[in-house]
Formats: C-alpha cells, structure tokens, sequence
C-alpha cells in the first residue's frame, strides 16, 4: 500500500505525477527553501506519465520506502509506503560515502588540502617511512588503495578510524579497484586532521547547513568517530537537497558549497570506467561491479541503460542518481524501522525492515528503473 496526492502544492508527499500535455515554455530552474516547491511534471518539461512509471516500477519491491524525483529544483515525483512520509527517516548507508568525498572536496576549495594527487601521508604523518607512503588522496577515493579488506573486521572495534589508520598494504597501491570501507574512514581522519573538527560536524557546517539539509542522525562509533563509509540518517526529500547540490556542480543559490571542479572529477569516471570518486558511473562496468559486490560471483549482469547515471549508492537499495545535463535527481529509499534508541544501527541494530523484501531485488532491478527513467524526459526535448 502507497500513500499518494497529486502535485501542486508545497510540502505535499505521495506525489506520483498528473495527466497532461509537455509544457512548451521552457521551464525556470529554483533553488528549494526551507520547503521545496512541488511542480507538475509537465510544467518541467517531463512526461507526467513517465515519472508515474519509473516510481511505480521502483515500487513493484516492497522494500522501497520513498522515491523522490527532482527536475529544475522542483519535486515532479513523490510517493512514500503505507507508513511513511516525507519526514520518515531513511538511512543513507554507503551513499554517506559521496557525502563525505564531497566534503573532502570542500576541505580542497579551503586550502586544507592541496590536491587528490596528495599523498595521504602529508596528512597521516605516521605513514611516513612505511609502504604507505606513496599512497594519494585519489587511490583512497578511488578505492585503489591496496589495503588490507575485511568487510567485518571493522564492527568489532571500538575505533573505525583507529583500524583504518592499522591496516597494512594487501596489494600494490593503485593496481586495482577494490571496494573497501575503511577507505571511506581515511578521508573522514583526513578531514579531522586539517580541520581540527570531527568529520560529521565539517560535513554539516560546510554542506549540510548551507543547503538547508536538516540530519537526522550522524553516526559514531564507541570512540566517537564518525561513520563516514554509512553513517547519514535523513529524510528522501533531504537527501535529494544533496543531489541537487552535486547535479548542479557544487553550486546552490548562486554560491559554491563544493569546488566545481570537484565535483566534475567526483562523479566522472576516474581511473576505473565505473567509478569516480566514491560515486558509481552506472554504465555497464558500473551495474556488473556494484551487482558483483553486492551478491557474489554468479548473478546475471543487469543490462546497462541508454545512458549512464551517476549514483551514490548505499546498501540494499539506496540510492541519488544525477542526470545533471537534464537537472534530474532520483532519489530511492528502502525501509527502515529507525530506532532513536540506537547511537547507530552498525553496532546492535541489524534488524532494519519490516519486509522480507531486504532490497536485493531493487539492486538488481535498478537498471531497469533507470531505463524507465529515461521515458520522463520526451524524445527531441
């Protein structure tokens, strides 16, 4: 069951498009407020049936909580599970990791930092003297590091930032792609270290506030460290705020928030044709290693669509997707029993659905969502 409304008024939820013809005025692109502006999708230039379509199709999984679709500024598409709302907390997952490259990209603009081609030991000076030396902001953006990788090693210790800081070199730096986490809690060290504040509250003040994102949990570990690889909970509409924020270059009302340039080597294909920085190219190389990494060796590729979105991607089914040459964001959420009990759900609160539906199937089914999103724009627009 879905709650739906139809468009038209500001902070409605449920939207799911109305009938109607495409707009031939060209459409005036804003910047949300305190509350975003709801808009016929038609009004946007967007085929109304084809925003229903690519929600409905996210919603044939009964994991999905709330899908959320922006063209020019405005929410075209909207719809939230029985239960749930516009305010209802979503967990970012490892879409954190976008949030916190891009804050690494703000400590960039600032000076902190002088480039990605940096050695990570100009900051972490104990790597000095040691085969981590050589190793560069890029590599750790990159997840081309060559450290050590246990997906499991780290919710065992009380320190993420500690162990990342630990682990020794597996392979050859920048010889290979290789999903790790505690990459992710390198920059957030990084970060503390340049900027003398935590990882989170850098995020917040320099991203969060200035786009009107409003958390509504920042992870930690027992030693305080911020959750960089996963550790958001927000509201779909906030986390669309930040994907507005990157699809449109770092730039909001006029000002930039994260370096353009940033931003454009940040969701561009880096060294890897999939990935950039800590953003997935979801071409064809990206839906085979993100599908790969998710479920093992033996699942059927997904078939890439048309043309390649650039995703934050978090664990079973989250996801912000740009399309920044036609100002579109996607926003999709799976469900999530929230419990404000918790300082986080990685240490003791594994039992996050109320499906049996864990979101595998949206993961595997996203190339196809993304085909069906291709339809919300007419051809020859």
């Amino acid at each position: 069951t879905t709650t739906t409304t139809t468009t038209g008024t500001t902070g409605t939820t449920g939207t799911t498009g109305t009938t109607g013809t495409t707009s031939t005025t060209e459409p005036m692109a804003v910047v949300p407020g305190a509350e975003w502006e709801v808009a016929d999708p038609a009004d946007q230039g967007l085929d109304p049936d084809g925003v229903t379509a690519f929600i409905d199709s996210v919603f044939t999984h009964s994991a999905t909580q709330g899908v959320v679709v922006v063209r020019n500024g405005y929410i075209v598409g909207e719809r939230y599970a029985d239960g749930a709302d516009q305010d209802s907390p979503a967990a970012s997952w490892s879409m954190a990791k976008s949030m916190y490259s891009a804050a690494l990209g703000v400590a960039i603009g600032e000076g902190l930092i002088s480039s990605t081609d940096e050695p990570v030991s100009t900051y972490i000076t104990e790597w000095k003297g040691t085969d981590k030396e050589s190793m560069t902001i890029a590599n750790v953006l990159e997840m081309r590091s060559g450290l050590l990788n246990d997906p499991y090693g780290p919710f065992f210790v009380s320190d993420m930032n500690a162990y990342a800081l630990g682990l020794g070199v597996a392979t050859d730096i920048d010889s290979a792609f290789d999903y790790n986490n505690m990459n992710t809690q390198l920059i957030a060290e990084v970060i503390e270290r340049v900027s003398g504040m935590s990882a989170g509250d850098y995020l917040t003040e320099k991203i969060f506030d200035p786009i009107g994102f409003e958390p509504i949990a920042m992870w930690t570990d027992p030693a305080g460290s911020s959750l960089a690889f996963a550790g958001v909970d927000a509201s779909t509409r906030n986390m669309a705020r930040f994907g507005l924020l990157m699809t449109r270059g770092g730039m909001w009302d006029g000002a930039s928030v994260v370096p353009e340039d940033y931003v454009a080597d940040a969701i561009s294909p880096g060294t890897d044709t999939f990935y950039g920085y800590q953003w997935w190219i979801m071409n064809q190389d990206g839906l085979d290693t993100s599908t790969f990494i998710s479920f093992g060796d033996g699942k059927a590729p997904p078939t890439a669509p048309d043309k390649a979105f650039t995703c934050a991607w978090g664990y079973e089914g989250q996801y912000t997707c740009l399309w920044p040459e036609e100002d579109i964001v996607l926003n999709i959420n799976t469900k999530y029993n929230y419990d404000e009990t918790k300082f986080n759900p990685v240490f003791g609160l594994y039992n996050l659905r109320d499906t049996d539906d864990t979101g595998v199937e949206l993961v595997t089914g996203l190339a196809t969502h993304l085909q069906v999103a291709l339809g919300m724009v007419p051809a020859g627009s």
